[in-house]
């Protein structure tokens, strides 16, 4: 995500300096709540603390992106009660 990031501020000639980066978007969050800068995180996990008023989107100045992910998992037998948290999460995902 920081090179999509960064692919598309230099396109739009925004500039940043990168202080931390975490694939844990929940540690990016409380980066950003904490004032250590700006944090790129989903939709669905900024719009409860944005309705709480604690965040502020900045949509309307820094790009977004739509991104299609992908779910992998490797094809070797695995416990039933892991095939079952992926039957559960694969339910909860279908459109």
């Amino acid at each position: 995500m920081g090179q999509v990031l960064e692919d598309l501020t230099s396109y739009q000639r925004h500039r940043f300096s990168v202080r931390a980066i975490s694939s844990l978007s929940p540690a990016i969050l409380e980066m950003a709540m904490c004032g250590l800068g700006v944090g790129w995180i989903t939709e669905s996990q900024a719009r409860p603390v944005l309705a709480t008023g604690n965040l502020v989107s900045l949509e309307d100045v820094l790009p977004s992106v739509n991104m299609k992910l992908v779910m992998l998992r490797p094809r070797t037998s695995r416990p039933s009660f892991l095939e079952a948290g992926w039957d559960v999460l694969r339910a909860s995902l279908t459109l």
